[in-house]
């Protein structure tokens, strides 16, 4: 398996969308112009890292993740992760986080997950709890609405998360 940062290449983002696609209801997904955007806009914000990795079986597009981290607070905040139902069961969700972990020392990770959804067991699994029962996803893009059902779980205990959510993530990551 190999995990490559395709951030910075447009056509790449776009080939990753078509499968991110497959996996996303569009009540929760993202446009590709957003994502392209994201991409561009992080790089002129110091303190935010907005990142595209897409995994590969030698060329084959198995999965990805996305995720924006925030270096003054050291809190990452992971997006969309999947990974195609062929390879599920492969542990290779597991260690893009456990990759992260290494890559970022004593980081506070977060994902929003549905509340009665087999993603919340399987973070649950890795041992995330819920921070937050009733959360709401702002609209990602302007042709959506909120999204409700969903909780926010964390690798450990979070101080201060309206403040995270509002100052950093909601501020870069959504519509204002």
């Amino acid at each position: 398996m190999k995990f490559q940062n395709i951030t910075g290449n447009a056509q790449r983002i776009t080939d990753f969308y078509h499968l991110y696609k497959r996996y996303f209801p569009p009540k929760e997904r993202d446009t590709l112009a957003n994502m392209q955007r994201l991409a561009q806009n992080a790089s002129t914000v110091s303190e935010w890292e907005y990142t595209i990795i897409e995994v590969l079986d030698k060329e084959e597009k198995v999965g990805g993740i996305i995720y924006d981290w925030f270096s003054d607070i050291n809190v990452l905040i992971i997006e969309f992760v999947f990974i195609a139902e062929t390879y599920r069961h492969r542990k290779i969700a597991k260690r893009l986080v456990e990759r992260l972990k290494h890559k970022i020392p004593n980081i506070t990770i977060l994902i929003e997950v549905e509340k009665n959804g087999f993603a919340k067991t399987f973070w649950e699994k890795m041992d995330f709890s819920v921070v937050s029962e009733n959360y709401i996803q702002p609209p990602i893009s302007k042709d959506q609405k909120s999204f409700d059902g969903l909780v926010l779980m964390s690798n450990k205990p979070v101080k201060n998360l309206k403040d995270i959510l509002k100052n950093h993530y909601w501020k870069y990551s959504f519509l204002n």
